[in-house]
């Protein structure tokens, strides 16, 4: 919203008076950008000034951001969005009510509110913007009501207690199928988000960038066969995975996907054909790579970055690709390159012959 004047402040909230339309924004105090709003904060459905009436029909960006002492926040009927970053570190909030007047939450509009254990999204909301309730640690549910058709980037990233994710029937983009506690993108087949409880459909053929992205109440997920990429940062920092099976046919894995997590032992199904940059950055505990495919996936050298694999991993190939992956970067730099006997891949897991035998080129 453009405002005629600079803000003004009225009954302790600060505002942008537009009065041509006779609307007003919430924002920022534009003399303290470091969050002056504590305790129970409740905006009006109108202001009055200088003998004008504005309806407040906007909550402008970063317009409470590090308001850490504001306890509660209830919006008005009359605001129809919410900005980017607009509640920002606010880590007083323990609940928020989002009314059905509000169409769109901007990028980062609850990032950082640690204190958030409930959000009601109301029908009427159609967009939730890139990140928007990333580092909400709090947060353990949360429905999609069936009017949203956009959602950003890793809406809910780093939201470690996440659980429960549900979509309201009759949405026309998005799906929750078969109680899988997932956000899916119906017409694409795509994960958008999950959770700790997240159990992946077999009819998911994508799992988007930063869909799982820091959370780390996953101990083990398995990727059904029929998923083809998973995408950059897809599991990032999911510190509580061990292991994971990469099923034949995903062909690409994109960059940072398993950055920071504490695997152990990771199995790339045949299928493979390309690794992203830092796909396993900083995985210092990873010991065994089983890598089905024969010829060699297409890498950056930097995949296994921090990941100590010159000193205390094995790599499992394919009978007869020993040469192949000794010769090529970053495979070459493992500690030991063993061939396999008789490998076989199972939906979503792995084994290796019977009782991991394998035998030296």
């Amino acid at each position: 919203m453009l405002a005629s004047a600079d803000p003004v402040e009225i009954n302790n909230i600060w505002y942008n008076l537009n009065s041509k339309t006779k609307k007003a924004e919430v924002t920022k105090n534009p003399e303290n950008n470091l969050g002056d709003y504590s305790g129970k904060v409740v905006i009006p459905s109108s202001v009055s000034y200088e003998g004008t009436t504005y309806s407040v029909t906007a909550i402008g960006d970063e317009a409470f951001m590090y308001s850490s002492g504001m306890t509660s926040i209830t919006i008005p009927n009359s605001v129809k969005t919410i900005g980017e970053g607009a509640f920002t570190t606010c880590e007083g909030l323990t609940s928020i009510i989002i009314p059905n007047s509000v169409t769109s939450i901007g990028k980062t509009a609850f990032n950082n509110c640690s204190g958030l254990t409930s959000v009601t999204l109301y029908t009427g909301l159609t967009s939730i913007g890139d990140m928007a309730f990333y580092q909400c640690s709090g947060l353990t549910s949360v429905t999609i009501p069936a009017s949203v058709t956009s959602i950003g980037y890793a809406p809910f990233a780093s939201c470690m207690k996440l659980a429960s994710i549900t979509v309201k029937s009759g949405n026309s983009v998005y799906d929750s199928r078969n109680n899988c506690n997932a956000l899916i993108e119906t017409a694409s087949n795509t994960l958008i988000s999950g959770c700790m409880n997240t159990e992946i459909p077999t009819s998911v053929t994508a799992i988007n960038s930063g869909a799982f992205w820091g959370n780390t109440g996953i101990s083990s997920i398995i990727i059904p066969n029929g998923v083809t990429t998973i995408g950059e940062a897809a599991f990032y920092y999911c510190t509580g995975l061990t292991s994971i099976g990469i099923p034949n046919s995903v062909t690409s894995i994109g960059p940072l996907a398993f950055g920071y997590c504490n695997l152990s032992t990771v199995s790339f199904g045949s299928g493979l054909t390309s690794i992203g940059s830092g796909a396993f950055l900083h995985c210092p505990g990873l010991t065994e790579v089983y890598c089905f495919a024969e010829n060699v996936p297409e890498t950056t050298f930097d995949i296994f970055s921090a990941t100590y694999i010159e000193t205390i991993a094995t790599l499992y190939v394919p009978k007869g690709s020993f040469d192949a992956y000794n010769a090529a970067t970053p495979w070459k730099s493992f500690n030991k390159i063993v061939e396999m006997e008789d490998p076989k891949v199972l939906t979503g897991r792995f084994s290796v012959a019977a009782n991991k035998q394998v035998s030296f080129s």
